[in-house]
């Protein structure tokens, strides 16, 4: 099991490409391997087997011993023409020649006809002995005795050594086997390349089925699993951890599209309700002041008065709310850029100052400033997008003077370093709430009712403002934190990074 495990692991490492390589390799090296060993049984089956066909190429050998018997029985009775029946129902009619010669080496019947032994010296020279012709076949030399064991005579027998010899009864046999034998190759390497084939086919189809599965699931929108490792192959194992790749990242953005939808959606309902009842209030006066009109009476110039400031002012909160509405629908834009610019932090910051003071003047509050700058040059330019950084320090200044009470203070400190502008503004409000610390930069989130009181004017911001700070504040490379200062109030401390200058915009 080990070995398998290693070897499948092995596998999972290799390329297709490498795969089939190896395989290849195997092919082949099985194919020789079971070719030589079928060879090698093929030819001790027909050296020394005894199985009817083929007849090994030895086995007119095999039937000398009998043949030698026979002879040394019949003994002297063999030089008789009358014994050549005998003789040859011993001798194999096809395969075997042999001549019965007289000491002289005079031939005296037999199926060679021509003479082989030119005297008796020669003769007794090959007695007993095996030799060689010309034309490939052995020729044996074998004694006839009498009952004295007096060498009377010679018995010559010529046979070949071949399959085709020793067949040649059945000639259509023995080519068949010869045929079967050169196309061992060929059978085993079918066999060999169909059966590794095979393997590989169970080793990588259920993964590629796996693949077209899941490809047919993300297809359809079918997001919500996850791709297991693939196996099979190196090019699987990518394929598979790509395909889970590209189902994360759709499965991301979908989610993306519809939390967008949704906070979409969430912020049309929101802002239509919120319109509603400064709308709700701005007719509700604009009805009193036509009724007056049309029952032909004079309206007080105090009403007048009174009606035309509460228009304007449900106007401005409806206004506002569609403002920030648009401008939160600006920043979920995906093609949303910065517009970064060269910018002179003192003076920049000195007139949002000034303009916060102005506005916490008018509700009896007091605003503080202070700046420093700690590059080394600090008269250079700082690259920013200006509008949303205003955009960030007003709806700050904003959310501050709302929520702090007549007579108290603001405070808001900027220091500069190299690369980043750091500030903290602090206010006398209540401070924060453990629920507005853990939900302040939320969308929609409007606070607890127990910091903004219970004044509608408090009431009628749409929860976008600090949701659209942290976004603006990201986009610029920085963050910002809320918490409550030691000495009493909120404080919030945000930062940015400069903008690259490549001449470009920024998302």
């Amino acid at each position: 099991m080990a070995k398998s495990s290693y070897l499948n692991r092995w596998l999972n490492r290799q390329s297709l490409h490498q795969q089939f390589r190896s395989i290849s390799l195997l092919t082949l090296f099985c194919t020789i391997a079971a070719s030589l060993l079928t060879w090698v049984l093929s030819v001790v089956y027909v050296f020394a087997a005894d199985l009817g066909f083929p007849h090994p190429a030895n086995s007119y050998e095999q039937r000398l011993p009998a043949i030698y018997s026979y002879v040394d029985g019949q003994r002297a009775e063999l030089l008789k023409p009358e014994s050549r029946q005998g003789l040859e129902r011993v001798i194999p009619e096809e395969g075997i020649l042999y001549q019965v010669v007289s000491l002289s080496g005079e031939p005296l019947y037999g199926t060679l006809k021509d003479r082989l032994v030119p005297d008796g010296g020669v003769l007794l020279k090959k007695m007993n002995t095996v030799e060689q012709t010309s034309n490939g076949s052995f020729l044996r030399y074998y004694p006839i005795q009498d009952g004295e064991h007096m060498l009377k005579a010679a018995l010559l027998l010529n046979y070949r050594l071949s399959l085709a010899s020793a067949n040649a009864d059945r000639p259509l046999l023995v080519q068949l086997f010869i045929l079967g034998n050169l196309t061992v190759p060929f059978v085993w390497l079918a066999f060999f390349t169909i059966h590794f084939g095979r393997k590989l086919r169970r080793r990588i189809q259920p993964e590629v089925a796996y693949l077209i599965e899941a490809a047919s699931r993300i297809e359809q929108q079918d997001l919500d699993f996850t791709l297991r490792p693939v196996n099979g192959a190196k090019e699987l194992s990518e394929l598979g951890a790509a395909f889970e790749r590209m189902r994360g990242a759709l499965m991301e953005s979908l989610s993306r599209e519809w939390r967008s939808n949704q906070e979409r959606h969430d912020m049309a309902a929101a802002i239509a309700h919120d319109l509603r009842t400064p709308l709700t209030i701005v007719l509700g006066h604009a009805d009193g002041l036509l009724d007056s009109l049309d029952g032909g009476r004079s309206v007080p110039s105090e009403r007048l008065d009174r009606y035309l400031h509460v228009i304007r002012h449900n106007t401005e909160r409806a206004i506002r709310l569609i403002t920030e509405m648009n401008q939160a629908t600006e920043l979920q834009r995906e093609g949303f850029t910065l517009s970064p610019e060269p910018v002179r932090l003192e003076p920049f910051f000195a007139q949002k100052a000034e303009e916060y003071r102005l506005l916490a003047a008018g509700k009896q509050q007091s605003f503080l400033y202070a700046y420093s700058d700690l590059r080394r040059n600090p008269e250079a330019d700082f690259r920013l997008d200006a509008r949303r950084m205003e955009q960030v320090l007003d709806n700050l200044a904003a959310n501050g003077i709302r929520f702090t009470p007549e007579g108290g203070q603001l405070t808001l400190r900027v220091q500069v370093k190299e690369g980043l502008v750091e500030a903290a503004l602090r206010d006398s409000g209540p401070g924060f709430t453990p629920e507005d610390l853990h939900s302040l930069f939320r969308l929609f989130y409007r606070g607890d009712p127990a910091r903004s009181g219970s004044g509608s004017e408090e009431k009628g911001h749409s929860g976008l403002g600090l949701y659209l700070v942290r976004t603006l504040l990201q986009k610029h490379g920085g963050g910002i934190e809320a918490s409550n200062h030691p000495e009493g109030g909120a404080w919030l401390r945000f930062w940015v990074a400069e903008l690259p200058n490549d001449g470009g915009s920024h998302r």
